[in-house]
């Protein structure tokens, strides 16, 4: 495949019908079995702190991702998700391009079967002039973003429990913004590999998946930015175009 989006009206046509199917796959009702991991509940504190951090040090975001990551490296899909949400928080509103492409491209080489969530939770979390760098970040780091998958509907216990918990007020609200209404479930997206009716590329996959978390870019600039990074993975994410963010000063 020359490319993902090409100028071909008819092959453009054949994106809009794989998105459109991928579409109807991401809100069907899933059936799949809860997944269950080790015991995520109760870490409300150690969540708080990943906030705490990045804002502290905002240049180390990815860094300080990848840790709380392989912290806990068993921990589920949908509790990876919630170190890059609360991450988010902790960039704020003045978070750049640059900034979300690092975040979300090693977020995605650490924990590269919490694909599709990190895509999912970056684009909920984020301005839409971000979502085509989200996803360029994604594909990026994915080892072929050519193969063939489904996208899967998982459930788990939630990540972690406010009522108790100690932290500020600030954190909190970062904490009960990333954790969908206290539910003691959650939906999260997964993938596998498959060639079943209905499957896509992975790349697709990833495009799907932002526009189901209600990204408003155009189709054209999502696939545009994977496109960008596929034939120059060498140029992402470019520091000579954005410069890298002047580091925060760390609080007493």
């Amino acid at each position: 495949m020359a490319s993902l989006c090409a100028n071909d009206p008819i092959m453009k046509c054949a994106v809009f019908f794989v998105a459109g199917c991928m579409l109807m796959q991401l809100f069907a009702f899933s059936e799949d079995p809860v997944s269950h991991f080790s015991p995520a509940t109760g870490r409300a504190e150690y969540y708080a702190q990943i906030v705490k951090d990045v804002r502290n040090n905002r240049v180390y975001a990815p860094e300080i991702a990848t840790n709380a990551l392989n912290t806990y490296r068993d921990q589920s899909i949908l509790c990876a998700g919630k170190v890059i949400c609360l991450a988010i928080h902790g960039l704020g509103k003045s978070i750049s391009k640059l900034e979300i492409a690092r975040l979300i491209k090693a977020a995605v080489e650490t924990r590269p079967d919490a694909l599709l969530e990190i895509v999912r939770v970056a684009i909920e979390k984020t301005r839409p002039q971000l979502h085509p760098d989200i996803v360029a970040a994604a594909a990026a780091a994915v080892h072929d973003p050519y193969m063939q998958v489904s996208i899967r509907h998982m459930k788990d216990e939630r990540c972690f429990s406010t009522e108790s918990s100690e932290v500020s007020t600030e954190d909190r609200e970062a904490l009960l913004d990333c954790e969908r209404g206290g539910v003691q479930e959650e939906e999260f997206l997964g993938y596998d590999a498959s060639n079943s009716p209905g499957s896509s590329s992975l790349a697709e996959a990833i495009v799907t998946a932002a526009i189901g978390a209600g990204s408003t870019a155009s189709l054209d600039a999502l696939f545009s930015g994977i496109n960008y990074v596929l034939f120059n993975p060498a140029k992402f994410p470019d520091t000579d175009v954005i410069p890298l963010p002047t580091p925060s000063p760390v609080s007493p």
